[in-house]
């Protein structure tokens, strides 16, 4: 009984080290690739992303609909607006390929620190990336992650190239599942406060 307690440990133990291993290798990796993808004010290239994903990733959420021209990329600034509640100030903005190739665009913001309670704009050309690697803009989506990089909470950006929307007509969200989906369900919350604390909630399946 006591080895077999001990051979559980060394496993055990064997297990944990293998996963610090893979997580220091796939930190040096990013760092190693925002090195070679650095831009005025953010990370932009291309990535390889792991076979084995989640259950669920969430790839983009957007308001309104995104007023990006269509097939090769014209040398234009993309913007992106977002607000932030009052109890945030980071957020972490990235945008990514929707199709599912072998290696996606990948941009990240390298700035972290925004307003709260205030819209706050993010810019980046076409010129740099997008454009010479004929990269549509029509596949882009793109997330703002409120408070930490891998955080649940989700800002709705609106994407434009000249003039912003002078509202918010639908809410377009991207996921990508791990398998076939037969049956989803969602709950959608109309708030009558800042904080959310009262609203209105309607739950509904396809």
């Amino acid at each position: 009984m006591t080895r077999s307690i001990q051979l559980q440990r060394i496993v055990a133990w064997g297990c944990v080290g293998f996963l610090a291993l893979v997580v220091v290798v796939f930190a040096q990796e990013d760092e190693e690739w925002k090195r070679k993808n650095t831009f005025d004010n953010r990370y932009e290239g291309t990535k390889g992303f792991p076979v084995a994903t989640p259950r669920l990733v969430l790839l983009s959420f957007i308001a309104s609909p995104a007023f990006l021209p269509e097939g090769e990329p014209p040398d234009i600034t993309l913007r992106v607006k977002f607000f932030l509640p009052r109890d945030a100030s980071s957020a972490f903005l990235s945008a990514r390929q929707l199709r599912k190739t072998q290696r996606l665009y990948w941009m990240e913001a390298v700035q972290t620190e925004w307003e709260s309670q205030q819209w706050n704009e993010f810019t980046w050309p076409t010129k740099d990336f997008l454009r010479p690697k004929r990269i549509p803009l029509s596949t882009l989506g793109v997330t703002v992650r409120i408070g930490e990089k891998t955080g649940t909470r989700i800002a709705p950006t609106i994407i434009y190239t000249d003039t912003s929307p002078k509202a918010v007509t639908a809410y377009k969200l991207y996921f990508r599942p791990a398998r076939t989906l037969h049956r989803v369900t969602h709950t959608l919350s109309t708030c009558e406060t800042a904080t959310c604390d009262t609203g209105k909630l309607v739950r509904t399946e396809t």
